[in-house]
């Protein structure tokens, strides 16, 4: 078991070396501990002050949000191990195979990252003490081991009920539907919350209790294990999954992102399916949505202005793929002038996938602060707001189709920095914070010294005017990929360096 182990480790570092190498890794992992160590004494306050209740309340929803991605998207942050890939290794006993790769799923920046965070709390909320860090981390490491076995399981009884036995789907049905509804009522009523295991760990975390509170957590995540070490040893040797498996495809049939039988169409589906399994798109679209959402929750701001940065950054988030949309294709990009589509539709439908991925990150920060407890910003400011989160991504847009046709640079999809430093990554975010400082100006004079009739139709006529100009940009778009056929797929031959 050792000896595959340590295969497994090895090839998950030859992987990571091939991404630009281990000092980029460094970089990442230094400016990680960097920006805790800035932050620590403007939270240090807050920590210490908060009650145990409000902890227990964070930890829940973040064990429910946590659950419902990983379900929903199939990605719980953990470093995944496809046992099917790996069952022909002579190890005796599923139970060996199982716990090894369940325990190597911990081996994730991300999830070594939220040990960090939840050792950093303890520390803030006890001082150093080495009692309370040390059974802060075992309790982080059991409650994060409950939300990859509940999301490991779940998925399996709903991606793949009929492949397992009626015992089997009636536990699971049991064990998951009520404790995704009773932890999202707990959100909202905490003190039914006893049962889960971030009302424990808040308590491990204050360093009030240890033991009872471990052994819940314990019991618990036992549990879950048993029951999806169960479900995953049928599916696997009943020889529905792995790459040659007849079942291997999605639950919903092939429908996924339909809202109708023909729309939107494939030029659009397939691009937006292709970020969603981008390891850095994916990470960026719930990061970007889900931190938007809470800072602007949490702080509240009656500032317009602030609000508009934030709108900002949310695009930047996406500025090294918007302003080099051809570069995610590389060697593919050949399909742009095989298929019987007009060329500048498959590019418009790619930036329009990315639309709606800006949308979501930009909703989340718009919702946020639109429910946030702080003071409110006015209706008039609102729809200033909204008429520049929208004609921002026009923006962005027509920016974003100049760059990827003159500047196309490979990327690496599976790296989550190629194609940072490309013309197009560096100066569409550049142009779109100017665009910022004009709209922000320009309408505050507007409405300052113009009639409100004429002000609100100035208003409209800003993203009219941008869409107006996206789509009179396409047929230069078709004649530049064209007459630069060859010089764009040369670039795009090769691989980043």
């Amino acid at each position: 078991m050792f000896e595959l182990a340590r295969l497994l480790v090895r090839n998950r570092m030859r992987k990571l070396a091939m991404h630009h190498g281990w000092f980029r890794y460094a970089n990442i992992v230094l400016v990680f501990v960097v920006l805790a160590c800035a932050v620590s004494a403007a939270a240090a306050g807050p920590v210490k002050r908060a009650p145990i209740a409000q902890l227990q309340s964070l930890l829940i929803a973040v064990w429910a949000s946590w659950a419902v991605m990983g379900i929903t998207l199939g990605k719980d942050l953990s470093w995944t191990i496809q046992l099917e890939a790996i069952i022909a290794y002579p190890i005796s006993g599923f139970a060996r195979l199982y716990a090894m790769a369940f325990l190597l799923g911990f081996l994730s920046f991300p999830l070594l990252g939220a040990l960090f965070v939840v050792g950093f709390l303890a520390y803030l909320r006890s001082g150093f003490a080495p009692a309370v860090l040390l059974t802060t981390l075992i309790g982080a490491v059991l409650y994060i081991a409950s939300i990859r076995l509940t999301v490991s399981f779940t998925r399996a009884a709903i991606m793949r009920s009929r492949h397992l036995s009626t015992a089997h789907k009636a536990v699971a049905a049991l064990a998951g539907v009520p404790l995704l509804v009773y932890a999202g009522a707990s959100i909202f009523h905490p003190r039914i919350a006893w049962l889960l295991p971030g009302y424990h760990l808040g308590f491990v975390m204050s360093g009030q209790h240890f033991w009872l509170p471990l052994l819940y957590l314990s019991a618990f995540s036992g549990l879950l294990a048993i029951l999806d070490a169960a479900m995953q040893r049928d599916l696997i040797y009943s020889g529905i999954r792995g790459p040659l498996a007849p079942e291997r495809r999605l639950m919903s049939g092939g429908g996924l992102m339909l809202f109708h039988s023909a729309w939107p169409g494939p030029l659009f589906r397939i691009p937006l399916l292709g970020w969603l399994r981008s390891r850095s798109a994916l990470l960026l679209l719930i990061w970007g949505t889900g931190y938007g959402f809470c800072f602007m929750y949490f702080t509240g701001t009656d500032s317009t202005l602030f609000v508009f940065l934030y709108v900002w950054m949310q695009l930047v988030f996406y500025g090294y793929v918007r302003g080099n949309l051809l570069g995610t294709d590389r060697g593919g990009i050949w399909l742009y002038y095989m298929l019987p589509v007009r060329i500048e539709r498959m590019v418009s439908a790619k930036s329009q996938s990315l639309n709606l991925l800006q949308g979501c990150m930009i909703a989340g920060v718009l919702i946020g602060s639109f429910l946030s407890r702080g003071p409110g910003i006015s209706f008039a400011e609102w729809m200033r707001v909204l008429c520049y989160a929208v004609s921002s991504v026009a923006f962005g847009e027509i920016w974003g189709f100049f760059f990827s046709v003159r500047y196309p640079d490979p990327i690496d999809r599976a790296s989550q920095h190629s194609g940072s430093t490309s013309a197009g990554a560096l100066l569409v975010p550049l142009i779109q914070l100017l665009y910022l400082g004009f709209f922000a100006v320009a309408t505050a004079l507007a409405r300052r010294f113009l009639l409100p009739a004429v002000y609100w139709i100035l208003l409209a006529a800003i993203p009219t005017a941008m869409f107006i100009v996206r789509f009179s940009l396409l047929p230069w778009v078709r004649a530049a990929m064209l007459e630069q056929r060859e010089v764009i797929i040369k670039k795009l031959s090769v691989f980043p360096s």
